[in-house]
């Protein structure tokens, strides 16, 4: 499929070129006027770049969202601009339209302006004063860790579900040695076990889904073992539920955190706060650790278990 979809892009890149050339030849036969150029140009722009940057968006096989789309809407507004400013009229016309754009948007827009991108700052700035040093962090899902180690500077380790080295930009080349590993969670059991049995606590940002009690967690194979191939999703889920087992199988109490906010904050990040102390040599059934108060699955947790079960 993938070997299909690259000759596809490579026979578009290809039919693209010839364009250009097909043009290039014509441009040569009868030289056009400056601004005839300046819309062939961008007429050309357009087109391959649309064709070429929604192919690569298709062949990488990750969800997409708005801000994906930026670069090419950049070199579309570029090469749209190049063409409808030619005349006083088209120019004009390009300012009523930015206008009437603005005024549009704006009423829309404007309660998002007070909208939190994130609440992890408020997180990590509470257990910069509730963690003490003994104490563990995790973060979940991984990348979390990426907000986090922008905003937290206190004493207490931290790692992220699963352990990732590097968390100044998104390593995927990291994750994705994570999820060909066969027991890529192996140093986070330790840290968990080796801070509650010395009486610490264990705090995790964005969550673990509590298991209904008899429930097994997901077992995944290495990657690419799924028919979803290196797609990080189930193997987030997984992961996620393998940990959440081996709490409630291990630990005496998991307790929701209230970390007060002062707004709205954006879904895409805005995480709870648990809270895991106690340790049992044996453990019981799944789901026998104590709740202080059931915490909901994150956002994350609410869409991996979506997406797989589809």
């Amino acid at each position: 499929m993938k070997r299909r979809r690259l000759l596809a892009i490579a026979g578009a890149a290809v039919l693209a070129s010839c364009g250009v050339a097909l043009a290039l030849r014509a441009i040569a036969r009868r030289p056009p006027e400056a601004s005839e150029r300046a819309a062939l140009y961008a007429a050309l722009v357009i087109a391959c770049a649309a064709g070429l940057y929604l192919g690569f968006l298709k062949l990488a096989s990750r969800p997409t969202l708005g801000w994906h789309f930026i670069p090419l809407i950049v070199v579309l507004a570029a090469t749209i601009d190049a063409t409808v400013g030619r005349t006083q009229a088209l120019r004009w016309a390009r300012l009523v339209v930015v206008v009437l754009a603005a005024v549009v948007a704006f009423p829309a827009s404007a309660d998002r302006v007070g909208v939190r991108q994130t609440n992890i700052d408020i997180v990590a700035q509470h257990l910069h004063t509730a963690a003490r040093r003994g104490d563990l962090i995790i973060l979940n899902p991984w990348y979390l860790g990426i907000t986090f180690n922008r905003y937290y500077g206190g004493p207490v380790a931290w790692m992220t579900l699963p352990p990732i080295d590097d968390h100044t930009i998104h390593r995927y080349d990291l994750l994705k040695a994570r999820m060909a590993s066969p027991e890529p969670l192996t140093p986070l059991y330790g840290a968990i076990q080796g801070a509650l049995e010395s009486g610490h606590r264990v705090w995790v940002v964005g969550g673990l889904p509590i298991l209904p009690k008899g429930r097994l967690p997901l077992v995944v194979p290495v990657a690419p073992g799924l028919p979803t191939g290196w797609r990080d999703q189930p193997y987030i889920l997984a992961w996620s539920q393998q940990v959440s087992y081996f709490v409630q199988t291990h630990a005496e109490r998991y307790s929701f955190v209230t970390v007060p906010l002062d707004g709205p904050v954006n879904a895409l990040e805005h995480v709870p706060l648990h809270m895991i102390d106690g340790w049992r040599t044996r453990g019981g059934a799944g789901g026998s650790v104590a709740l202080s108060r059931r915490p909901s699955l994150s956002r994350t947790d609410r869409e991996s278990s979506a997406r797989v079960d589809d």
